[in-house]
């Protein structure tokens, strides 16, 4: 394989990697949500403004979770995709070295011009799937900045309660906050590594 299919085809599967890694996080968010969501409950009415940023926390990482589940099944596609366009370009450049110009060079040229025909219908369908790919990261880069505004919700929010409803309820935050950031960094990874793709 040519080092620079080589390099993108390990693009793709770290792609895949972030995206399994942001649904772990997504996981995590979902527990601190579930947690803050009780406290809130527990605190009455002066931290129903905290439960209901919980709950929307909670609703993104459905989101997010779809969202990141869905782009790892296009990874998966992508990275079948791309295999079998490298293979097929590595079987044309085969059969041409092959020709000899003997009998069989009919055969052969015949042989190639179908698999050329075959490359160029599965390279248009990588760039076609290459695009979903990008329409489902911007869709990420999205419910990353969605998931800033939520955890910044939340720290506000925190400043309801009481001074001991207050430390646990900021700790929660921090861990939002934590979460969303290690999430957008994930997602930027992605976004590189779909960008440093070649054409």
């Amino acid at each position: 394989m040519e080092p620079q299919c080589v390099t993108d085809l390990a693009r793709i599967v770290a792609s895949h990697e972030f995206a399994k890694s942001v649904l772990f996080h997504s996981h995590q968010v979902n527990l601190h949500a579930l947690d803050a969501i009780v406290r809130g409950i527990q605190g009455g009415s002066t931290l129903r403004g905290f439960a209901e940023v919980s709950n929307q926390l909670r609703n993104w990482t459905r989101e997010l979770h779809a969202a990141v589940s869905a782009l790892t099944e296009l990874s998966a596609q992508q990275v079948h995709l791309f295999s079998d366009f490298v293979k097929k370009r590595r079987l044309i450049t085969l059969l041409t070295a092959a020709d000899g110009g003997g009998d069989e060079s009919a055969a052969l040229r015949a042989s190639v011009g179908r698999q050329a025909a075959e490359l160029e219908a599965a390279a248009l369908e990588l760039k076609r799937l290459r695009r979903r790919v990008r329409n489902a990261l911007e869709d990420l880069v999205q419910l990353g900045l969605m998931a800033r505004v939520l955890s910044s919700a939340a720290m506000i929010e925190s400043m309801a309660g009481d001074t001991e409803q207050r430390s646990e309820l900021m700790h929660v935050s921090k861990g939002f906050a934590e979460r969303s950031e290690q999430i957008a960094d994930l997602i930027r990874l992605m976004l590189r590594n779909d960008k440093e793709l070649s054409a």
